[in-house]
Protein backbone atom coordinates (compact mmCIF):
# COMPACT_ATOMS: atom_id res chain seq x y z
CA UNK A 1 0.00 0.00 0.00
CA UNK A 2 1.16 3.35 -0.65
CA UNK A 3 1.25 5.76 2.09
CA UNK A 4 0.24 9.38 1.12
CA UNK A 5 2.83 12.00 2.35
CA UNK A 6 1.29 14.52 4.70
CA UNK A 7 1.05 17.51 1.54
CA UNK A 8 -1.14 15.40 -0.21
CA UNK A 9 -3.30 14.62 2.81
CA UNK A 10 -3.66 18.09 3.07
CA UNK A 11 -4.09 19.05 -0.35
CA UNK A 12 -6.76 16.24 -0.23
CA UNK A 13 -8.46 17.31 2.93
CA UNK A 14 -8.20 21.01 1.73
CA UNK A 15 -10.31 19.65 -1.37
CA UNK A 16 -12.82 17.79 1.33
CA UNK A 17 -13.23 21.32 3.04
CA UNK A 18 -14.09 23.04 0.08
CA UNK A 19 -16.63 20.72 -0.72
CA UNK A 20 -18.00 21.07 3.05
CA UNK A 21 -18.60 24.41 2.41
CA UNK A 22 -20.33 24.48 -0.65
CA UNK A 23 -22.67 22.20 0.98
CA UNK A 24 -23.33 24.74 4.26
CA UNK A 25 -24.00 27.32 1.30
CA UNK A 26 -26.57 25.11 -0.31
CA UNK A 27 -28.36 24.37 3.05
CA UNK A 28 -26.67 20.85 4.17
CA UNK A 29 -25.13 19.50 7.41
CA UNK A 30 -21.64 20.87 7.68
CA UNK A 31 -19.42 17.31 6.76
CA UNK A 32 -18.37 16.51 3.54
CA UNK A 33 -15.59 13.55 2.14
CA UNK A 34 -13.66 12.58 -0.91
CA UNK A 35 -12.20 9.05 -2.11
CA UNK A 36 -8.89 8.83 -3.70
CA UNK A 37 -6.83 6.17 -5.15
CA UNK A 38 -3.49 5.16 -3.44
CA UNK A 39 -1.76 6.56 -5.98
CA UNK A 40 -3.35 10.00 -5.56
CA UNK A 41 -5.90 9.94 -7.75
CA UNK A 42 -9.48 11.84 -7.27
CA UNK A 43 -12.44 9.63 -7.50
CA UNK A 44 -14.80 11.34 -5.72
CA UNK A 45 -15.72 14.68 -3.53
CA UNK A 46 -19.05 14.89 -1.89
CA UNK A 47 -20.78 16.92 0.53
CA UNK A 48 -23.72 15.46 3.16
CA UNK A 49 -27.26 15.26 1.42
CA UNK A 50 -29.62 14.19 4.56
CA UNK A 51 -31.40 17.55 4.63
CA UNK A 52 -31.55 17.21 0.97
CA UNK A 53 -32.65 13.82 0.86
CA UNK A 54 -34.84 13.22 3.55
CA UNK A 55 -32.82 9.90 4.08
CA UNK A 56 -30.36 9.71 7.79
CA UNK A 57 -28.08 7.65 5.44
CA UNK A 58 -26.96 10.11 3.36
CA UNK A 59 -23.82 10.75 5.25
CA UNK A 60 -20.42 12.52 2.97
CA UNK A 61 -18.45 9.37 3.65
CA UNK A 62 -21.38 7.15 2.55
CA UNK A 63 -22.26 9.61 -0.69
CA UNK A 64 -18.66 9.18 -1.83
CA UNK A 65 -18.29 5.02 -0.91
CA UNK A 66 -21.21 5.05 -2.92
CA UNK A 67 -20.58 6.82 -5.75
CA UNK A 68 -16.61 5.82 -5.91
CA UNK A 69 -18.55 2.11 -6.15
CA UNK A 70 -20.20 3.46 -9.15
CA UNK A 71 -17.87 4.88 -11.10
CA UNK A 72 -15.23 2.03 -10.35
CA UNK A 73 -18.23 -0.43 -11.46
CA UNK A 74 -17.28 -2.27 -7.93
CA UNK A 75 -18.49 -2.83 -4.45
CA UNK A 76 -14.77 -2.82 -2.58
CA UNK A 77 -12.33 -0.22 -2.32
CA UNK A 78 -9.55 -1.48 -1.03
CA UNK A 79 -7.02 0.30 -3.29
CA UNK A 80 -8.63 3.51 -1.93
CA UNK A 81 -8.33 6.06 0.77
CA UNK A 82 -11.91 8.25 2.37
CA UNK A 83 -10.61 11.08 3.56
CA UNK A 84 -13.28 13.02 5.85
CA UNK A 85 -14.04 16.43 7.21
CA UNK A 86 -14.82 14.54 10.81
CA UNK A 87 -14.21 11.60 12.19
CA UNK A 88 -16.62 8.77 10.92
CA UNK A 89 -19.64 8.02 12.61
CA UNK A 90 -20.19 4.28 13.43
CA UNK A 91 -22.38 4.15 10.48
CA UNK A 92 -19.63 5.33 8.02
CA UNK A 93 -17.12 3.34 9.66
CA UNK A 94 -18.97 -0.10 8.99
CA UNK A 95 -19.55 1.37 5.39
CA UNK A 96 -16.16 2.02 4.74
CA UNK A 97 -15.39 -1.67 6.36
CA UNK A 98 -17.68 -3.38 4.25
CA UNK A 99 -15.59 -1.89 1.31
CA UNK A 100 -12.59 -2.64 2.53
CA UNK A 101 -11.32 0.85 2.56
CA UNK A 102 -7.35 0.70 4.06
CA UNK A 103 -7.63 3.74 4.99
CA UNK A 104 -9.17 6.88 6.70
CA UNK A 105 -8.28 10.03 7.34
CA UNK A 106 -10.09 12.34 8.86
CA UNK A 107 -9.70 16.04 10.48
CA UNK A 108 -12.32 17.18 12.95
CA UNK A 109 -12.11 14.71 16.11
CA UNK A 110 -15.06 12.96 16.89
CA UNK A 111 -15.44 15.22 20.93
CA UNK A 112 -16.10 18.04 18.38
CA UNK A 113 -18.85 16.40 15.97
CA UNK A 114 -20.55 16.02 19.77
CA UNK A 115 -19.82 19.69 20.48
CA UNK A 116 -21.34 21.12 17.37
CA UNK A 117 -24.48 18.74 18.25
CA UNK A 118 -24.10 15.99 16.03
CA UNK A 119 -24.32 12.50 17.18
CA UNK A 120 -21.54 9.98 17.12
CA UNK A 121 -23.09 7.25 19.39
CA UNK A 122 -20.45 7.35 21.82
CA UNK A 123 -18.08 5.16 19.40
CA UNK A 124 -15.39 7.20 17.26
CA UNK A 125 -14.10 5.68 14.44
CA UNK A 126 -11.10 4.24 15.87
CA UNK A 127 -12.73 2.40 18.57
CA UNK A 128 -15.27 0.61 15.69
CA UNK A 129 -12.38 -0.09 13.50
CA UNK A 130 -10.24 -1.75 16.72
CA UNK A 131 -13.03 -4.12 17.02
CA UNK A 132 -14.39 -4.83 13.11
CA UNK A 133 -10.76 -4.53 11.16
CA UNK A 134 -7.68 -4.44 12.96
CA UNK A 135 -5.92 -3.73 9.74
CA UNK A 136 -7.19 -0.41 8.80
CA UNK A 137 -4.97 2.87 8.95
CA UNK A 138 -6.79 5.75 10.60
CA UNK A 139 -5.61 9.13 10.86
CA UNK A 140 -6.52 12.14 12.33
CA UNK A 141 -6.19 15.71 12.92
CA UNK A 142 -5.31 16.53 9.34
CA UNK A 143 -6.32 20.14 9.10
CA UNK A 144 -8.34 19.70 12.21
CA UNK A 145 -8.63 23.21 13.47
CA UNK A 146 -9.83 24.46 9.86
CA UNK A 147 -12.37 21.09 9.65
CA UNK A 148 -13.54 21.80 13.66
CA UNK A 149 -14.75 25.50 12.04
CA UNK A 150 -16.54 23.63 9.59
CA UNK A 151 -18.49 22.38 12.33
CA UNK A 152 -18.82 24.55 14.91
CA UNK A 153 -19.69 27.29 12.64
CA UNK A 154 -23.00 25.75 11.52
CA UNK A 155 -23.95 23.41 14.83
CA UNK A 156 -27.11 21.29 14.45
CA UNK A 157 -30.23 23.37 14.89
Amino acid sequence: MNEPTEAELTEWMSAVLAKGWEGVRAGQNPFAAAIYTLQGDPITCEFNQVKRTGHPSRHAEVCAIDRACEQLQRTTLQDCVLISSAEPCPMCAATAGMTQIPQIVYGAPADVVEQAGYGTLGLGCQSFFAAANPSAVIQGDILADQCSQLLLQNPKP
